[in-house]
């Protein structure tokens, strides 16, 4: 944790900046990586070289935690983050994003960090590359999240996401059911999905106007060791105090309905983007305390951890966690840990100003900021030189060059053009519409702005049907890929959480579209069997089934030969009454097919294979919360 390697630091707090804490705590999230790699290499052939990156990565973590101030250190590990993930991470939303940030990471560098012996200003620059790199990041992912969450199945209560997550996160701390059920009456109900989309898409308003007025109040300052808080700052501080409490809140729901990594990874964006100008004094606050105290907090927490660990050992053995990271427990403390430590951070009224008074600095000197060019030294800096003099927390305001803004805002744009895939019909998963109730396929949409598909009795060509709008009903079928297409973990929750939504009166629904799954369908009444009829795009469809006729592996299933599919086509939001039938024998498509049917045989690019993802959508009725 990064308060143990601040309170055992012998030298001063001043070295530990906002880059420093931003790269323990990217460390330790991309942790969890290393430990899934651990866990699901061995069913794969390919693991040997695949556990290259790995080891690579958990290296680069390991130097983190003992030289976090060393910039080249934060450029080992996103490039080493950059690699593992990319061959060994999933098609995920949190994987996406952890893998823009190390790409944000890299791209905010000048080329001084890249040096042997990189300057102060060289990573002054950095950090305010940096910062200015996830805040666009977060806006783009704050607005692209709250918007997909203007649909009509988000704001019903008894089959929205938010309601789900919310009887959850009781559930998760202890609260009993019918006590869940009195907290939720309906106006409570009603009121939470509307409060959460308000959250996500004021965040990045509120957060432009404070950088806005901050750079405002940067450039009328007059006063370099002015202290109290500016409005922007405090606005700034709000937005990370209720973002953390956001997200310790949704890490809180016990697997399968958590989503402590996400929130584990929103914690360096917080530090970077919300609060970096006052992470230097309150460090130096720290600092300041009795060694004693030190040791003491470094001994508590490491004991609390050691025992949240234990009792993870013991009594979430039952839990179904997907993916597997098995470190629900000990990811929450960590959320409430990290996020109230940001809290701290946000309070330190202190630290807004982002420099200390003239005593308070020629205390805290850091000597590497102040070599000595002559023989004798100089005398202190008067108040006016200070003026003049870049501090490392504040940096000197310069105007970015044109490379520069757009290195700083790629990562952002990358975010935003993910998350308009599902408007345009590319792929729905992932792009950012995570549990937001959304459904844009089958030719019609829940969203309030976007409408439903063009209308179409018929196409030219399905085999260049590559969108949302065609859909087929998988009825039965005998390809694991298929067959698993959906599954609904729900029923693996904890029977206090199945308990508490039964009273509430909330759907018991929480589906994904694994790529992989080699458990049986909990709903499934016999091994083997489709649980119900599941709905997804053509696309998908065609292209689990050209993985199989490659004689690729379906998951982790043996080479599928022979497979049958019963279907019915989807359009214009309708489920079609025939009921067609697809077989391979042997590798080959049996009987000769004719029409649109015949599409299901055609190979897909495999670029397009890449490209192409969906989740499944219910055609009929509400659409269900979904990852």
């Amino acid at each position: 944790m990064v308060f143990v390697a601040a309170s055992q630091t012998k030298s001063s707090a001043n070295r530990i900046d906002a880059l420093c804490v931003f790269t323990l705590l990217f460390a330790q999230c991309l942790a969890l990586q290393v430990g899934k790699d651990v866990q699901t290499l061995g069913w794969d052939a390919r693991a040997p070289w695949r556990l290259v990156p790995t080891v690579a990565l958990a290296v680069a973590i390991v130097w983190a935690h003992l030289r976090p101030r060393d910039t080249r250190t934060t450029l080992w590990l996103a490039v080493t983050g950059v690699l593992a993930v990319t061959i060994n991470g999933s098609q995920s939303n949190h994987v996406l994003l952890e893998l823009t940030l190390c790409v944000a990471v890299l791209l905010a560098a000048p080329k001084g960090c890249f040096g042997r012996d990189g300057s102060i200003s060289a990573r002054a620059e950095f950090s305010q590359n940096l910062t200015h790199s996830t805040r666009l990041i977060l806006a783009s992912l704050y607005f692209a999240t709250g918007f997909a969450k203007l649909n009509t199945d988000w704001h019903n209560p008894k089959v929205s996401c938010c309601i789900q997550m919310f009887v959850a996160a009781l559930g998760g701390v202890g609260v009993s059911p019918s006590a869940i059920a009195k907290l939720l009456p309906e106006t409570v109900q009603n009121a939470t999905p509307i409060g959460a989309t308000a959250f996500e898409l004021t965040f990045p308003v509120l957060m432009g106007i404070g950088v806005y007025l901050n750079r405002k109040q940067t450039q009328r300052t007059s006063d370099p060791l002015e202290k109290g808080p500016s409005s922007d700052q405090i606005i700034l501080r709000l937005l990370a105090i209720g973002g953390g409490a956001f997200h310790v809140l949704i890490a809180l729901p016990p697997p399968p309905m958590s989503v402590y990594p996400f929130s584990m990874l929103m914690a360096p964006f917080y530090v970077a983007a919300l609060v970096p100008g006052s992470v230097d004094s309150t460090f130096r606050n720290i600092n300041k305390w009795q060694d004693e105290a030190k040791t003491v907090s470094s001994l508590f927490l490491c004991t609390l951890f050691a025992h949240t660990y234990q009792l993870s050992k013991q009594l979430d053995d039952k839990l179904f966690e997907y993916p597997s990271y098995g470190s629900w427990r000990v990811g929450v403390l960590w959320n409430v840990l990290v996020f109230g430590f940001v809290v701290l951070i946000a309070a330190n009224v202190n630290g807004c100003a982002g420099r200390l008074s003239g005593d308070e600095e020629e205390d805290e000197v850091d000597p590497a900021q102040h070599e000595s060019s002559a023989e004798t030294s100089p005398p202190p800096a008067t108040a006016e030189e200070h003026e003049n003099e870049p501090s490392e927390s504040t940096p000197k305001i310069t105007k970015p060059s044109l490379l520069r803004i757009i290195k700083n805002s790629l990562p952002a744009l990358c975010i935003a053009a993910c998350a308009c895939l599902p408007y345009f019909g590319v792929r729905t998963y992932p792009a950012f519409a995570m549990f937001s109730n959304l459904r844009v396929e089958g030719g019609f949409s829940n969203h309030f702005l976007v409408g439903r598909g063009a209308k179409h009795a018929d196409y030219p060509s399905y085999e260049h049907v590559y969108g949302a709008d065609v859909a087929l009903q998988i009825v039965q079928t005998t390809l694991p890929s298929l067959r698993n297409l959906q599954i609904n973990l729900a029923p693996l929750a904890p029977s206090n959480v199945l308990q508490a939504l039964e009273l509430t009166g909330i759907t018991s629904e929480f589906h994904i579209t694994p790529p992989k799954w080699r458990a049986e369908n909990p709903e499934a009444e016999n091994i083997g069997s489709r649980a119900r009829p599941v709905s997804v795009p053509l696309v998908e469809v065609r292209r689990r089934i050209a993985e199989a006729l490659a004689n690729k592996k379906s998951g982790d299933e043996k080479l599928t030969s022979d497979f049958v599919v019963k279907y019915r086509w989807v359009m214009n939001g309708t489920v079609e009454k025939k009921l067609n039938t697809f077989s391979v024998k042997n590798g080959k498509v049996v009987g000769s097919l004719n029409g649109r049917d015949a599409v299901l045989a055609v190979p897909m690019p495999k670029w397009r294979q890449i490209l192409h993802r969906f989740r499944t959508f219910d055609p009929e009725g509400d659409s269900v919360c979904r990852h």
